[in-house]
C-alpha cells in the first residue's frame, strides 16, 4: 500500500510518501511544495492542489494522512492552514483517496515510535 502523508500550509506544504506492508515500510519521496509569495490567496490554493494531484498521479498512491490544525493564538494564520488542509484533502478525494487525519502530536509520537523501533533491532 502507498500512502501520501500531508503537512499543509500555504506558503510551505510538506508531503512524504511511504510504501507498507506487514513486514516493511519504505521511502518513496519526499519534500516541499514552496509556494509562490506574489500570489493571491485563491491562486495559492489552486497551486496546492495542482501540485498535490501531480504527487498523486506520480506515486500513485491508495490512502492520504492529513495533519491537523493545532490551536494557535492568531486567527488569520488558523484560518490560512485551514484553507490548505481543506485544498490538500479535497485534492486526495478527487482523486478516490481515502483520507485520514491525523494531530500533530499523533503524528510526533508514530514517528518517535518508529525510530525507537528501529533502534531496538
Amino acid at each position: 500500500m502507498i500512502i501520501l502523508g500531508i503537512d499543509p500550509g500555504t506558503v510551505k506544504c510538506g508531503y512524504g510518501i511511504i510504501s507498507k506492508d506487514e513486514n516493511r515500510r519504505e521511502n518513496l519521496g519526499f519534500g516541499v511544495i514552496n509556494v509562490p509569495s506574489n500570489l493571491e490567496m485563491p491562486n495559492k490554493l489552486a497551486f496546492i492542489y495542482n501540485e498535490i494531484d501531480n504527487i498523486i498521479r506520480q506515486y500513485h498512491p491508495e490512502e492520504c494522512a492529513v495533519e491537523t490544525a493545532f490551536y494557535g493564538k492568531n486567527i488569520q494564520s488558523a484560518l490560512k492552514l485551514g484553507y490548505a488542509r481543506g485544498t490538500a484533502i479535497i485534492a486526495a478525494i478527487r482523486a478516490g483517496l481515502s483520507v485520514s487525519e491525523y494531530s500533530p502530536k499523533e503524528v510526533k509520537n508514530r514517528s518517535q515510535e518508529k525510530v525507537m523501533h528501529q533502534k531496538n533491532k
